[in-house]
């Protein structure tokens, strides 16, 4: 059995951004693998680790080096290579650039061989030779140059350990030469300690206070939180994308609870909780969702007699962030959010101005009222008090629509711009604008990203999607749209915030209609827009064309299908079935009425899980491939011959009357309606000639063949459902075979 040892390298650096932890240790990890990839040197599991001090990879099982390979390299045709069996230039040159005599070549499949012998490399002597470079190529942003030399890295590197087994590689980084000789904890173990192999080292740094894995830190900082929180029968909420970042600013984590004065807590909880965890990495302590004169700071220094200045310095730093918030408020408040409307002229759109943009933002919302209001009174995401029929209501939700993008001429906003939209709903509170205008402002920005939670009121979600919609019309009438990875102005996410609000809060909205009024608001408001000449190509291949500054049809339909496009992700959130999920889609056009195609979907899902489904799926997939969609469905009942005719068309008639229901918030028929339609169909064609000699009988039995058809087509695309039973078919063969 071929000789293994382990192979570890760590680099000591000065404390390195968070952020950069993970992505440098990762790209120096897959570039020793790809270089002992080429080299043909197999070796087993890889490990990584990281602290803000010392990057650490670890590949196991790496063997003594590869072993000498024979290879055969191809070379020019034949025809060029050999005159009358002999070797040409071409042929000479060929053997002499990979060192072999060229009455050593062979002729295989029209072209010339040389065989080469390719010598092994001992795996020591690779990453002696390589490491170096490696690390001088990490790529990133921001380096940093220190001593004499040119080497750049995100922070200055003090030591490197390089070990395979217990053998010391010798590498030499811009004269700082590696060693089998690593440091522990800044403060509990600062001394240097000698590395015998990578198990010990791990077992060394433990004991000297290091916690090398980030998951372990993330665990301790977890329960030591729960601690502080059962202490003062509280809760402390921890976001995992701050947890992240704390866990990668330190190597032994020490939560420590700290206070302040209660007097700041006047000032609204969000502005407080953002200071705390987006500008000082703290957490924010609450009881019953209300925050409380507490934050938990996280130490590096576990050190008891370190505690009192540790806290003492965190609770200093944070008043004059809390004081600054405070006079942000302060000076808020002189101007109400009604006041602030025309200050919106000053802050520039992709289409005019704010303010036009909230005008637009009402009028898309009050279009949207006026959609939903018939239905809406069942709808199974509304709230008790939610009420679209009541005067009083609606005034609400257009005020709040109006008002929505006010606060991003306050102060706050200006310095915490993540507060958008939370702040207007604080400041609409404060202003006693009621409870309707508040909660619709504080939410309508959600959902901020994937995954995010929905707005939880109507008013919300309605301004949500006039916000999305209009931002996504005007970007694309000014042809702002996305390319390929690229998205700018983060137009996807408009677009997916958008249609999940509609498709989870069960919206009954046509979209197409919808996007129509919208760009028709934009197209009366600016038009075609100024004229912009645009250039391509230099000197005499230089092309000039002018365009106007907006397409509003190209907006209509490119933003439809860019929609469309949207809908398979977003159905996949909750819908698992891709193929269930676009055999729904591409039945009829979604944007139409995006709830009825979702509760289509609940029906498939649950006929899905039927015994009945693959033998439906068949049937059906049957009428549809005989089916001719340019022949009429008009069916005369005196024309029958069978009784199978009649029994199928009385089937028919039943789900026609069935689909043709307005689909509010539940499935227009059980999945068993569905399922009862298997027989008649299979016993109709096993017992009925469709192409009856009879021509009026012929014409009928075709009639009635496409009446089934059509209604089938209007629930899913039925030929991809059985593509897909027949490819699990054939894997399941495939599989016992």
């Amino acid at each position: 059995m071929a000789v293994t040892k382990n192979f570890m390298l760590e680099i000591g650096v000065e404390e390195l951004p968070a952020k950069l932890l993970a992505p440098i240790t990762n790209h120096i990890k897959d570039s020793i693998l790809n270089l002992l990839a080429e080299s043909g040197i197999e070796h087993g599991d890889t490990n990584i680790a990281y602290t803000p001090r010392r990057l650490f990879i670890e590949i196991a099982s790496l063997s003594a080096g590869s072993s000498d390979t024979e290879l055969e390299i191809k070379g020019p045709p034949a025809n060029i290579a050999l005159k009358d069996g002999k070797p040409t230039q071409a042929a000479l040159g060929f053997a002499a650039k990979n060192n072999t005599d060229s009455s050593k070549l062979f002729e295989r499949d029209g072209y010339v061989y040389a065989k080469v012998l390719q010598r092994g490399v001992s795996s020591s002597e690779l990453l002696e030779t390589n490491l170096a470079r490696i690390i001088a190529e990490v790529p990133g942003e921001r380096f940093m140059r220190w001593a004499d030399g040119s080497l750049k890295f995100s922070r200055p590197v003090l030591w490197i350990v390089a070990l395979l087994g217990s053998d010391l590689l010798k590498i030499n980084l811009e004269g700082l030469e590696s060693s089998n000789i690593s440091y522990g904890h800044r403060f509990l173990a600062p001394e240097a300690f000698k590395v015998k192999d990578a198990k010990q080292y791990i077992s060394e740094l433990a004991k000297r206070g290091i916690v090398l894995e980030a998951s372990e830190r993330k665990d301790l900082v977890r329960a030591k939180c729960a601690e502080i929180a059962k202490s003062l029968q509280a809760e402390i909420p921890i976001a995992e994308d701050l947890l992240d970042e704390i866990v990668n600013l330190v190597e032994n984590p020490e939560p420590i609870l700290c206070d302040f004065d209660p007097k700041f807590l006047e000032i609204p909880a969000q502005v407080l909780i953002t200071v705390m965890a987006k500008h000082q990495r703290y957490f924010p302590v609450l009881r019953d969702g209300i925050l409380m004169p507490y934050f938990v700071a996280v130490s590096n220094n576990p050190l008891k007699q370190a505690r009192a200045n540790i806290k003492a310095g965190n609770e200093k730093v944070i008043i004059p962030r809390f004081k600054d918030a405070e006079f942000f408020v302060q000076e808020d408040a002189k101007t109400t959010l009604q006041e602030r409307l025309s200050k919106l002229e000053k802050i520039n759109f992709q289409a005019g101005n704010m303010l036009q943009k909230s005008k637009r933002i009402e009028k898309i919302a009050a279009y949207l009222l006026e959609e939903l209001k018939a239905n809406y009174a069942g709808n199974p995401t509304k709230t008790n008090d939610e009420n679209l029929a009541e005067a009083k209501q609606i005034t609400a939700i257009k005020q709040a629509a109006l008002l929505a993008k006010a606060d991003l001429t306050t102060h706050l906003v200006f310095e915490f711009t993540e507060l958008q939209g939370e702040i207007g709903g604080v400041y609409a509170a404060k202003q006693e604008l009621g409870e309707i205008v508040a909660a619709a402002i504080g939410e309508h920005y959600k959902p901020r990203f994937a995954g995010d939670e929905l707005p939880s009121n109507i008013g919300a979600k309605l301004i949500s999607i006039a916000d999305r919609l209009d931002t996504l019309v005007c970007f694309f009438a000014a042809g702002k749209t996305p390319k390929g990875s690229t998205d700018p102005f983060a137009l996807r996410r408009q677009a997916n915030g958008l249609l999940e609000i509609v498709l989870h809060s069960h919206l009954i909205i046509n979209l197409n209609s919808l996007i129509d009024y919208a760009a028709n608001l934009a197209e009366a408001e600016f038009g075609a827009g100024k004229t912009i000449t645009k250039s391509r190509g230099s000197g005499e291949n230089k092309k000039t064309t002018e365009q106007p500054e907006f397409d509003w049809n190209y907006a209509r339909s490119e933003l439809k299908e860019f929609l469309r496009q949207r809908l398979p992700s977003i159905f996949e959130i909750f819908h698992k079935d891709t193929v269930i999920n676009k055999a729904i889609l591409e039945a009829v056009d979604p944007l139409s009425d995006l709830n009825s195609r979702h509760m289509m979907t609940h029906l498939m899902y649950k006929l899905r899980d039927s015994s009945a489904y693959p033998s439906l799926v068949e049937a059906i997939t049957r009428v549809m491939n005989i089916a001719d969609r340019n022949a009429g469905t008009e069916v005369k009942q005196d024309k029958f011959s069978t009784h199978y005719e009649s029994v199928l068309y009385q089937e028919l008639a039943n789900l026609d009357k069935m689909l043709s229901k307005p689909t509010l918030y539940d499935e227009l028929f059980a999945a068993e309606e569905l399922v009862k339609l298997a027989a008649p169909i299979k016993n109709f064609f096993d017992n009925v000639l469709v192409n009856d000699p009879d021509p009026e009988i012929k014409t009928n039995r075709h009639a009635l063949v496409n009446y089934g058809a059509s209604l089938f087509g209007r629930i899913c695309a039925w030929g991809l459902l059985s593509s897909s039973l027949r490819a699990r078919e054939a894997d399941a063969i495939m599989a016992s075979m």
